[in-house]
């Protein structure tokens, strides 16, 4: 009993049901332009466009909504699409090639531009008959054969038919596609070809004529090309406003970044807010809203503004600079000195003072005081191979050959206090020729580091681009950097040998004694050299050559000074008092 009391509903609504299968909401309207086929095609177009200014009516869901029609303007272009899919239908129908054995049919609907008219029309394609019959199918010979339907010129009216359409899982066509990455259930993904034309999309003013009707006037256009090459062209002057806006509104979420600037982005905000930001160093922004700046070549630099890169100067030390011209006039004015001196002993030349300790030594030590003077003037001026090779090699050979000098007063110093007897000339003799030897070897020793240097990785001249901003620094490169430091080191051990030795016989008696001028002339010459590597290796460009100049200046002044200020003084000074005490002996 129970169970027949609930059934009985159901029957009757069954019985109901077979009574009302097509019962119409509506009177008779546009039946749609209908061609059968194996495989039927539906359409939903607008042929004509409602314009006016009518109030639309509550919509209620209790009745049928009628839309009032005020003004209708023609769409020849919409209808010549129809046209053109008929024509193209019937002529894939004739052609067997394309569909062997089966034909295409449609089912075509006009909606006016009405979203209204759009869903009937949507649901009349899916029950076949006119007016729709929603969830029902009363032709299934018109309704089951369709496969897609194109429709939706209008994105209101598209969403619409979409929304009646997706129910049934029926593919709608659209004219664009909003994206050209589309996925699948499947976690498939298949990507548009990117190649295709741009989109363009032309912008429309409603503007109210004279008479009184409203028109469209084209006042741009709009052309997409990807995401981030779009294009928009707009013609204010085309452009009819309202009350309240006279001006095209401005749509920007940061202020344009100007010349010398790049975009970031900031955290949390769409793409459109960014921040600006300077570019960094040795890099321009040459234009507006640059995402990423520009980095100069390595022959140029950015101005202040950093929007424009311009070309590096080239520098050297020039006996133009300041710095080269007073380098130019010490280096001179000592060679000059030294040339005073050697002249003063050459004219005193058989005083006991100069005769003592060798004065073909002190001749050999002055003239190379004189060339180490001279060779600082190698280091000025523009490079070239010839100047990277010599200065380097002279500078090695003339010093070793003073330094050697030194270190052979040095010997001849112990010898005559300590190892000749009093009046042995022979012995003498051959003190004489071992000092030779000394200045020999040491200077030949020398010259074999510097051909070295020169047979496996000679100076050449080469140019620093990063080390001063703006500059382009012409310099020499020692080539091998083991040979360069094995001469300074070969000097320094030619004068820590004479410091040494000169050190132990310092308290030998002072008549004539070098030892004491010897030991302080070393002094000099090592701080200064052992000054020279920290600062020389610190120092670059024009500042690194001065460095070795001043160097080179300041090691051959103090071995001058030291050497031979205090003969000098005796020779011009104390010349008489040598004289009369000689006399009275």
């Amino acid at each position: 009993m129970k169970l027949l009391i609930a059934f009985s509903p159901l029957i009757v609504l069954i019985f109901f049901q077979e009574q009302i299968s097509c019962f119409y909401l509506a009177k008779s309207t546009s039946s749609g332009y209908y061609q059968d086929g194996d495989f039927v095609i539906g359409g939903l177009f607008s042929l004509r466009m409602t314009l006016g200014g009518h109030l639309k009516p509550k919509i209620l869901f209790k009745d049928k909504t009628d839309t009032l029609d005020v003004v209708h303007v023609d769409l020849t272009r919409h209808y010549q699409h129809i046209l053109a899919i008929v024509f193209a239908i019937e002529n894939i129908n004739k052609d067997p090639h394309i569909l062997f054995n089966m034909s295409l049919g449609f089912y075509l609907f006009n909606g006016n531009f009405i979203e209204t008219k759009a869903m009937e029309s949507s649901m009349g394609l899916l029950s076949g008959e006119s007016p729709p019959i929603p969830n029902y199918t009363c032709r299934p010979e018109k309704t089951d054969k369709v496969v897609a339907v194109i429709g939706g010129i209008s994105t209101s009216i598209s969403t619409q038919i979409s929304r009646v359409l997706s129910l049934y899982n029926i593919p709608q066509l659209h004219p664009f596609l909003q994206n050209s990455q589309l996925g699948r259930s499947s976690n498939e993904e298949n990507v548009v070809n990117k190649e295709v034309s741009a989109t363009k999309l032309d912008i429309f003013n409603y503007q109210s004529l004279q008479s009184g009707t409203k028109a469209q006037v084209k006042v741009g256009e709009f052309v997409f090309e990807s995401h981030s090459v779009q294009h928009l062209s707009l013609n204010d002057k085309l452009i009819t406003w309202g009350e309240h806006h006279n001006q095209s509104p401005l749509s920007a979420c940061s202020q344009s970044c100007p010349l010398g600037f790049r975009k970031t982005s900031v955290e949390g905000k769409p793409f459109c807010c960014f921040d600006c930001a300077p570019c960094p160093d040795g890099e321009i922004a040459n234009e507006t809203d640059m995402d990423q700046c520009i980095k100069c070549p390595e022959d140029q630099y950015p101005n202040k503004q950093r929007n424009q890169c311009l070309p590096k100067i080239m520098v050297f030390l020039s006996h133009e600079d300041t710095l080269g011209a007073v380098l130019v006039s010490l280096a001179i004015s000592l060679s000059a000195f030294s040339a005073m001196i050697l002249g003063l002993f050459v004219c005193y030349r058989d005083t006991s003072i100069v005769r003592a300790n060798n004065r073909n030594l002190s001749y050999l030590l002055l003239i190379s005081l004189m060339f180490c003077f001279f060779c600082s003037l190698i280091f000025i001026g523009q490079p070239s191979t010839v100047t990277c090779v010599l200065r380097q090699m002279i500078f090695g050979v003339v010093f070793s050959v003073a330094v050697s000098a030194i270190l052979a007063k040095t010997f001849i110093v112990v010898v005559a206090f300590k190892a000749i007897k009093p009046g042995s000339r022979l012995q003498m003799w051959m003190v004489m020729r071992l000092s030779n030897v000394i200045v020999c070897c040491g200077s030949i020793i020398q010259v074999c580091i510097c051909a070295v240097w020169l047979g496996t990785y000679p100076p050449f001249p080469d140019v620093d681009m990063h080390s001063e901003f703006g500059h382009i620094i012409l310099c020499c490169n020692e080539g091998s950097t083991l040979a360069f430091y094995c001469v300074l080191g070969y000097l320094g051990f030619l004068a820590s040998l004479s410091l040494l030795i000169a050190f132990l016989v310092r308290r030998l008696p002072d008549s004539f004694n070098e030892a004491k001028t010897i030991t302080f002339s070393m002094l000099v010459f090592c701080s200064v050299w052992i000054s020279f590597i920290p600062t020389y290796l610190s120092s670059t460009g024009k500042t690194m050559v001065a460095v070795e100049i001043f160097s080179i200046l300041a090691s051959s002044a103090g071995l001058l000074g030291c050497m031979f200020l205090p003969k000098c003084y005796v020779i011009l000074l104390r010349s008489a008092d040598l004289s009369r005490k000689k006399f009275f002996k």
